[in-house]
């Protein structure tokens, strides 16, 4: 009321979706991972992808927030949403999937050109082992990893639709607000036949962590994409309340 004032209200209190047995598993694997493979660093996320509620998610190096002062400044970010990277393999099931859903192959679809490198222009375009697999069905060129066969998929597609799936996935689109730092990401804006090409096997593109398990959760959640969530609910410091926050389809 007026002239009376103001009283302290504790904030409210919050319980993550994270689970603590998932976050410990994935905090010692990733450094054993670092330390087997001499890697710098690396994340690893589990996602429910029929509710979009993070389980758990990690990266390293990372920073004691109790002491936060005795670190460089650079660690105080999330890269799981705050860091952009280059995809390359581990785009390659989204190229599938628009080329699936857009009736342009099936699993069983042959490749009719990918028994040798593909040129575009002055580039040439090979596989990752340099080896070549004549009519390759897309099953198996999905689990080869072959790239030729992706250039394939996206041309057949075409870069027009090709370009709106990838806004479908959510690419270039922050992934949620609960989470400091997580902003929009740049969407490629030319889409040449050289573009097209070398995004269909996740390069020339940049993007977030979250952003492709977003993606890959949609698939794996029959095509529905769910907001990615850390917040389980909030209780309400007067009433008691406890506030579930419920999964979100997007």
């Amino acid at each position: 009321q007026a002239g009376s004032s103001p009283e302290n209200i504790d904030g409210r209190d919050v319980t993550l979706s994270i689970r603590r047995d998932v976050q410990n598993v994935l905090e010692t694997e990733l450094i054993d991972g670092i330390e087997r493979y001499g890697a710098k660093s690396g994340e690893a996320i589990v996602m429910n992808p029929a509710t979009g509620k993070i389980l758990g998610m990690a990266s390293f190096p990372h920073y004691a927030p109790k002491y936060f002062y005795k670190y460089e400044q650079d660690l105080y970010r999330n890269p799981s949403v705050a860091a952009l990277y280059e995809p390359g393999s581990t785009f390659k099931p989204i190229t599938v999937a628009a080329g699936i859903d857009t009736g342009t192959i099936t699993p069983e679809t042959k490749c009719p050109r990918c028994d040798e490198p593909k040129k575009i222009g002055k580039y040439t375009i090979r596989t990752w082992n340099n080896e070549y697999n004549e009519d390759v069905s897309m099953k198996d060129a999905l689990a080869k990893s072959d790239n030729v066969a992706m250039v394939y998929i996206a041309e057949e597609v075409g870069a027009d639709i090709f370009r709106d799936y990838l806004k479908a996935f959510g690419f270039g689109a922050a992934t949620t607000d609960e989470l400091q730092e997580d902003i929009n990401t740049p969407f490629p804006e030319k889409w040449g036949p050289i573009e097209v090409a070398t995004r269909s096997f996740g390069q020339g593109i940049s993007l977030t962590s979250l952003q492709l398990m977003r993606a890959i959760a949609a698939i794996a959640n029959h095509g529905v994409m769910m907001q990615p969530s850390v917040i389980e609910s909030f209780q309400d410091p007067i009433s008691g309340e406890k506030i579930p926050v419920k999964p979100k389809e997007i």
